[in-house]
């Protein structure tokens, strides 16, 4: 019986391998509950309806990755770096794909913005305190961030802000300035987020769209 655990296990993680999940990193779960599905199979079942449920399971795990039934939702990161840029890395969060640059020299929005619409990504819309706090939490525990500067895809547009993602613009229903902010009304003005404090205090701020910084894209839900 030993013996035919690991020969199970050895099998799906060729076959995992084979489909390339281990870029994905949210899916070891997957595996691991169907090694401990093979091993509770073999105590019960024997090793001949062994092989028949890594059949199944094999074709599962490979129709999730390539795009069937139970493909993953297009929501959650399909690749390790957006556009295959080293210096913009992605993370699901919430089951949501987010891309953060990193560069050393940033850039001003409407390139941010162009960048993150060819890969099929729009600039960061923050439309709920929990996703607030979602992408702060991940930028201090994940990336050195005191001082950096992010831009978000909020823009002064006559007669409010708004978020200049995907038409028609939505203006906002939740806000998370710094006080005293924002104090320049008016167009070719963007949101971008500064860390130099805490969340609580506010760390959403104003300055000229040309402003060079480095930006957060989304997936398109």
């Amino acid at each position: 019986m030993i013996s035919s655990v690991q020969y199970a296990v050895r099998v799906l993680l060729d076959r995992a391998a084979s489909v390339n999940i281990f870029r994905y990193c949210d899916r070891m779960t997957k595996v691991s509950i169907i090694i401990l599905f093979a091993i509770s199979t073999v105590c019960w079942s024997g090793p001949s309806q062994l092989w028949n449920k890594i059949e199944i399971k094999d074709r599962m795990v490979a129709t999730q990755i390539n795009g069937g039934s139970d493909a993953i939702p297009s929501s959650q990161c399909q690749e390790d770096f957006l556009q295959g840029d080293p210096n913009v890395p992605c993370w699901t969060l919430a089951l949501k794909c987010y891309c953060f640059s990193t560069r050393t020299l940033g850039v001003d929005w409407n390139r941010a913005d162009r960048f993150c619409r060819a890969g099929n990504f729009t600039l960061l819309s923050i439309e709920t305190h929990e996703e607030d706090r979602l992408i702060h939490h991940h930028l201090v525990t994940e990336l050195p961030v005191y001082g950096s500067t992010y831009w978000t895809s909020g823009k002064y547009l006559i007669p409010q802000w708004e978020w200049a993602s995907t038409e028609p613009f939505q203006p906002f229903d939740y806000a998370n300035w710094y006080p005293g902010v924002p104090n320049n009304n008016r167009p070719d003005y963007c949101v971008y987020l500064y860390f130099d404090g805490g969340f609580d205090s506010g760390y959403w701020r104003d300055n000229s769209c040309s402003t060079l910084t480095n930006f957060i894209c989304e997936a398109i839900d």
